[in-house]
C-alpha cells in the first residue's frame, strides 16, 4: 500500500476552498448574472467594511430566487413592493417576478440582502434602527441613481419627509413610501459617511456592540443625540436636494412640455383665428365697397354727355 502524504498548508487551502465555496448556495430560479462566487466575495466585503475588527462569520447561507407566478414554488411573507428579504441570520429569498424597486437589478437587491445578514450576524441581538439597516444595505450594494434623489426632492417640495423613527413601520407602507423610506435611509447613511468618513460606521458598530444599545453606542461614537441627528440629516437632504430637483423626474419633465405644447398650440390657432377673422373682414369689406361702386355707375348709365365749347381769351372779352 502506498501512502501520499500531502503538506498541512495543502490541506488547510483545500479544506478552505471547499469551506468558502460551500458557504452561499443558491436555489430556485437563480438569474444568469449571479454565481456564488461573487456573492461570497460581496459578503466577505460588506462584512471588512461595517467591522474589521470582528472575524468574518462563514456560516452557511441560502439564497432561494423564487416565482410567485411558476408553480412548485413556496411563498414568502414580502410586502407588494417588496423585491427581496433577509430571514433571520442564514436565509435570503429574492423574488424575480416583481417591478424593480428603485430600478435596483436581482443582483443589487441580493447583495443588499446580505447586508442584513452582516449586520444581524455582527450586533446580534441588539436592536438596530430599520434606516441604519436599510442606508447601509443600500449604500454597500451600491443601489445608487437618480431615482433616489427624485424621490426625496418630490418628498422636500411636498413636505413630505418623514422622521428616521418612522421608517421603523417600513414594511406596511405603500410602494410609494416605501421608495421614500429606503430613499430617505440610504441619505441619513450618506450623511453619516460624507460627514465623518467611512471609517465611521465600523466606529458606531464597535461602540454600539460596546454598549449594547444603538443609541447609546451611536451618541459615544458621534456625540449627537437622536434628535440632532435628525436635525443634520434634514439640514443635508435639503442641501443636496434642493427644493426643485424634482424636475429632473423625466416624466414629470415629459409632462411639462407637453402642457407647454399645447398652450404653444392653442395660442397659435387662436392667433390663426383671429388672422382668419381679419381676413374675412377685409374680404367682406372690399366686396361691399366694389357692390357700392357697381350701383353708382348703373345710376349714371342714362345721362347725357355734355359737350364743352373752348373759348379763347379774346372771344370771351
Amino acid at each position: 500500500m502506498i501512502t501520499i502524504k500531502a503538506p498541512f498548508s495543502f490541506l488547510f487551502i483545500v479544506s478552505l476552498s471547499c469551506t468558502v465555496f460551500s458557504m452561499i448556495e443558491l436555489k430556485g430560479f437563480v438569474p444568469p448574472q449571479i454565481n456564488e462566487p461573487a456573492l461570497i466575495y460581496e459578503y466577505k466585503r460588506i462584512h471588512t467594511a461595517i467591522a474589521p475588527f470582528r472575524r468574518i462569520d462563514m456560516s452557511a447561507i441560502t439564497v432561494t430566487f423564487f416565482s410567485e407566478g411558476r408553480a412548485g414554488n413556496r411563498k414568502y411573507s414580502l410586502p407588494e413592493w417588496g423585491g427581496g428579504g433577509a430571514i433571520g441570520r442564514n436565509t435570503v429569498v429574492v423574488n424575480v417576478d416583481t417591478k424593480p424597486f428603485l430600478n435596483h437589478t436581482s443582483y443589487q437587491i441580493t447583495v443588499h440582502e446580505l447586508v442584513h445578514i452582516a449586520i444581524s450576524r455582527i450586533c446580534d441581538t441588539i436592536d438596530i434602527p430599520r434606516w441604519f439597516h436599510e442606508g447601509l444595505a443600500m449604500v454597500l450594494s451600491a443601489e445608487v441613481t437618480d431615482r433616489e434623489n427624485i424621490v426625496i426632492s418630490k418628498a422636500i417640495f411636498s413636505g413630505s419627509l418623514m422622521r428616521l423613527a418612522a421608517i421603523d413601520s417600513v414594511n406596511g407602507f405603500s410602494r410609494f413610501r416605501a421608495e421614500l423610506a429606503y430613499s430617505q435611509s440610504r441619505a441619513a447613511a450618506l450623511f453619516l459617511i460624507d460627514s465623518y468618513g467611512m471609517e465611521i460606521i465600523p466606529e458606531i458598530i464597535r461602540s454600539v456592540l460596546q454598549k449594547g444599545s444603538f443609541w447609546e453606542g451611536f451618541h459615544d461614537a458621534l456625540q449627537i443625540s437622536q434628535n440632532e441627528l435628525e436635525a443634520l440629516y434634514i439640514g443635508y437632504v435639503m442641501k443636496k436636494n434642493g427644493r426643485f430637483l424634482w424636475l429632473l423626474d423625466y416624466n414629470l419633465l415629459w409632462a411639462c412640455m407637453a402642457l407647454l405644447f399645447l398652450a404653444g398650440y392653442a395660442v397659435t390657432m387662436m392667433r390663426v383665428r383671429q388672422r382668419r377673422m381679419i381676413l374675412e373682414m377685409e374680404d367682406a369689406m372690399l366686396m361691399k365697397g366694389d357692390q357700392v361702386s357697381g350701383e353708382a355707375d348703373e345710376d349714371g348709365g342714362d345721362t347725357e354727355d355734355v359737350e364743352y365749347t373752348e373759348y379763347d381769351d379774346d372771344e370771351k372779352k
